[in-house]
């Protein structure tokens, strides 16, 4: 059994990729990702999030680096966004 030691923190970086989405909706996620990286909770490690757009094929990479639990959370609402119509 592993056991946490006081003081020690993880950091995870997490790469989506999202393919074919046209001009309004990549801006759309960029913009509530950034957002919602804002908002997070838990500021230690802080949230950084990077998004890239493919404007020819309409391709989006969004890099979320931080603590476990903010960057689970933003997975979890860049999944409801791209659920949204």
């Amino acid at each position: 059994v592993a056991r946490v030691t006081a003081g020690i923190s993880a950091r995870v970086t997490a790469i989506v990729e999202v393919d074919a989405m046209d001009a309004e909706a990549s801006s759309r996620l960029a913009s509530f990702v950034g957002a919602a990286a804002l908002g997070a909770r838990d500021a230690s490690p802080p949230v950084q999030v990077t998004t890239a757009v493919d404007d020819a094929s309409g391709n989006v990479k969004v890099v979320v680096f931080g603590g476990s639990g903010e960057v689970a959370r933003l997975l979890e609402l860049i999944e409801l966004q791209l659920r949204l119509p």
